[in-house]
């Protein structure tokens, strides 16, 4: 899988449905659970990005990625909650998303063709 695969399974499967029904502390308690038992299964529990790429071990390397957003997660729903960014919560996590996408855009060269 992907980096932006598990992002994205993280995003719409685990918050978005958790956020339906519930606030933000819930939502975070879920994925911190969820996180903690991929934890387990990992060998080294702190790294970065970049060492994460570089697992041989297919499955570690998954559930390094799981732990890796889902922990980055848990830390956004903060961010999101002292932003305000609206009353309903998924219109807030949306919106923090799109502006993720957005300032990720940014730091990428892109080139368009002629044609």
């Amino acid at each position: 899988m992907k980096n932006m695969a598990i992002s994205n399974y993280i995003d719409n499967n685990i918050i978005l449905a958790n956020l339906s029904n519930k606030n933000f502390d819930s939502t975070r308690s879920v994925i911190l659970e969820l996180s903690n038992k991929f934890k387990d299964r990992i060998l080294v529990k702190n790294l970065s990005l970049k060492d994460i790429e570089n697992i041989n071990d297919t499955r570690q390397r998954y559930y390094s990625l799981y732990v890796y957003y889902a922990e980055k997660r848990i830390v956004d729903t903060y961010k999101i909650e002292q932003l305000k960014l609206s009353k309903n919560p998924i219109k807030a996590f949306k919106k923090f998303l799109f502006k993720e996408k957005l300032e990720n855009c940014e730091s990428k060269l892109v080139v368009y063709s002629a044609k």
